[in-house]
């Protein structure tokens, strides 16, 4: 009876573990199709609403000094957000296993990846197809293709211990340097 019990638990936890890394795993996920490119133009962060706000103006007249007192300022954070919005190399430090590749291992990393949105980089032939795309002009059977943040070059090779200290090494696992592609 005692060894039932104790298999029994030990099949519970083991259950568990299993259904948190999946959880970890679904997060990971999440995370990664919010930041990846969806390569079309509705796919783009919208700009924050400290950014598109405008004060209304005072009935008052008031000297320019005092009106720029006035003025609130966004704070740091907000700043922050205003300048995240264009393709660039971001970093999270993650652990191995987290990847999502299969590998077990309590090493960390710093994983480099490219987020933001190219309307800048946008030539004319992209923007005739966004422009036939939405006049109902059905030339494209799915949304057109856009530019889009990928990197342009990675970081070095990779090499680490999993748990059962095998040693392997990843290839073009981290963006080094991003561009609109």
């Amino acid at each position: 009876l005692f060894t039932f019990i104790f298999i029994s638990v030990v099949v519970l936890v083991l259950h568990l573990q299993l259904i948190l890394i999946q959880f970890k795993f679904f997060i990971l996920y999440l995370y990664f199709l919010n930041i990846s490119c969806l390569c079309h133009p509705d796919s783009f962060p919208t700009p924050h609403s400290a950014f598109t706000h405008r004060p209304k103006r005072s009935s008052k007249r008031r000297g320019f000094l005092r009106n720029k007192m006035d003025r609130k300022r966004p704070s740091r954070d907000e700043r922050e957000k205003g300048k995240g919005r264009a393709c660039a190399l971001r970093q999270v430090q993650l652990k191995v296993s987290d990847l999502g590749l299969g590998y077990r291992s309590q090493e960390e990393l710093i994983f480099s990846y490219c987020s933001g949105a190219c309307m800048n980089s946008l030539t004319n032939y992209d923007k005739i197809l966004t422009g036939l795309a939405s006049n109902g002009k059905n030339i494209l059977r799915s949304s057109p293709p856009t530019v889009c943040c990928r990197p342009v070059e990675y970081d070095d090779d990779l090499s680490f211990l999993d748990d059962n200290l095998i040693y392997h090494t990843m290839k073009r696992h981290s963006a080094r340097k991003c561009g609109c592609v």
